[in-house]
């Protein structure tokens, strides 16, 4: 009888215990919840992933010649089809320019897009001048979760920006030096893992060409739930990166106080 009865006990509990046991860095089937966002304004992490790419191939290719470098100055910005940027555009732009150059500067909202033939003058010798045409921007939000669990539920948050720009530089005399396009699509993924005593970050990745990954380690029992980077980035999976937990601390748990 004391038999049977564990029998049934266990067999009761198996719901419960079947997300306990299973690896929770390894989601089953995810599942679209919301979506947002369209076209729109050209965000700043998109405009920054796109001219840190444009900086590395500019830069590469003035050294390659024996050229200066900078400083870069942009004096023109329109939409395709000449059409003007928005508000919203320029303070993105002159933000995102910030990270990418300490030096760079711009003119201002209203110069900025005026069809003029390019002046003669305003940039000093080994500088120039930069003219960019934007297109296809725009950002999605997208929330998915993991069906696989029952007593913890695995979450993804999917941050996804865009922009195409195409870029055209001009030296301080005028003349062109580098023409390219660029199209770049960043996405951020936060995955957090929420239970009946709190959530969990798992991980968050910057997926762009400065990619990163951050890992909140094993959620186990001893685990010791702190943030640190993850070198072994990959593309994005369906199964996270393994956690080697060599890296140093950048984030500890509030909750566990451990180091």
């Amino acid at each position: 009888m004391r038999k049977l009865f564990g029998a049934i006990l266990l067999f009761m509990l198996l719901p419960v215990l079947q997300p306990l046991v299973a690896c929770t860095m390894e989601p089953s089937i995810w599942k679209q919840i919301e979506k947002t966002g369209g076209p729109g304004d050209a965000g700043v992490y998109a405009l920054v992933d796109a001219l840190l790419q444009f900086r590395d191939k500019f830069e590469k290719e003035m050294r390659n010649c024996g050229l200066a470098t900078g400083p870069i100055r942009l004096f023109r910005a329109v939409r395709t089809d000449s059409a003007p940027i928005s508000q919203g555009d320029y303070d993105n732009l002159l933000a995102a320019l910030g990270i990418v150059w300490s030096d760079a500067s711009a003119e201002a909202f209203a110069q900025l897009q005026q069809s003029e033939p390019e002046p003669a003058g305003g940039v000093a010798s080994g500088g120039y001048r930069l003219q960019l045409e934007i297109s296809a921007s725009g950002h999605d939000v997208i929330v998915l979760n993991d069906l696989n669990f029952k007593l913890y539920q695995l979450y993804r948050m999917v941050l996804r920006e865009e922009v195409r720009i195409l870029t055209r530089v001009s030296d301080a005399a005028g003349n062109p030096v580098f023409i390219d396009e660029f199209a770049v699509s960043p996405t951020i993924l936060v995955d957090p893992i929420i239970s009946p005593i709190g959530g969990y970050l798992i991980r968050l990745e910057k997926n762009s060409s400065r990619p990163l990954v951050m890992d909140f380690g094993p959620v186990t029992e001893g685990g010791e739930h702190v943030l640190r980077l993850n070198d072994a980035f990959h593309q994005p999976s369906a199964v996270p990166p393994v956690f080697n937990g060599s890296a140093p601390a950048i984030i500890d748990c509030p909750t566990c106080g451990e180091h």
